[in-house]
């Protein structure tokens, strides 16, 4: 696990895993609900999900 935060960067073995699931649970919602997930009439549409400024250019 890469730990980040003001000081730097460090790797750990060890890391409260059921701590940072539970954190990131409101993004996963967020992605899933965007993507329509579970709705089987739902094409799939990633606009909006990606920063334009990731997409390739053309």
């Amino acid at each position: 696990m890469l730990l980040t935060g003001p000081d730097g960067a460090r790797f750990t073995d060890r890391y409260r895993l059921p701590a940072l699931l539970e954190h990131l649970r409101p993004a996963e919602t967020a992605f899933l609900a965007a993507a329509g997930a579970g709705d089987e009439d739902a094409a799939w549409n990633p606009d909006g999900m990606l920063d334009p400024a990731l997409r390739p250019a053309g």
